[in-house]
């Protein structure tokens, strides 16, 4: 796969230790430490998060295996901006598959990244249903661990 997710992650962009226990909770902070991180406006992130609640409504992007891949378009935005967070307690976030999430990847796009947009949804759509990948996400614990991690996954595929 010619396509390298890790490029889309900044270090500043993965949280490692999630505070909250529904989908809406982590949105928030996630979304939340986004604007803290420079990545977003303040007066973004409610507009943000009503789209990323909008598509949950349409079906949850809890993926199952420990995994959701929360995404929105938004065109405020110049470029595609990936974030990544762990939980160790797990996210309630009502799953296909009824498992608590413990990586949650979120996708935020501007219209004019719909390429970008699609692979890193595929990208790690397709690293969440290989087993060996999915159990080396699981062992992640740092923002060091899951660049090293997203790196060699690419190296392998």
């Amino acid at each position: 796969m010619d396509f390298a997710f890790s490029k889309l992650v900044r270090k500043k962009n993965v949280f490692s230790q999630l505070e909250g226990g529904d989908r809406e909770t982590v949105l928030r902070e996630m979304v939340g430490r986004l604007a803290e991180n420079d990545e977003i406006a303040t007066g973004d992130i409610d507009p943000i998060i009503e789209g990323l609640m909008s598509r949950e409504r349409l079906g949850t992007t809890g993926i199952g295996r420990g995994l959701a891949i929360p995404h929105v378009r938004y065109d405020e935005l110049d470029e595609l901006l990936v974030a990544v967070g762990r939980s160790d307690d797990g996210i309630d976030f009502a799953s296909v598959d009824g498992s608590p999430v413990e990586i949650v990847f979120l996708i935020i796009s501007p219209e004019s990244k719909q390429d970008d947009y699609l692979a890193a949804l595929r990208w790690v759509s397709v690293v969440a249903r290989d087993e060996y990948h999915n159990k080396l996400l699981h062992g992640a614990r740092t923002p060091g661990d899951f660049l090293e991690l997203f790196q060699d996954i690419e190296e392998s595929l």
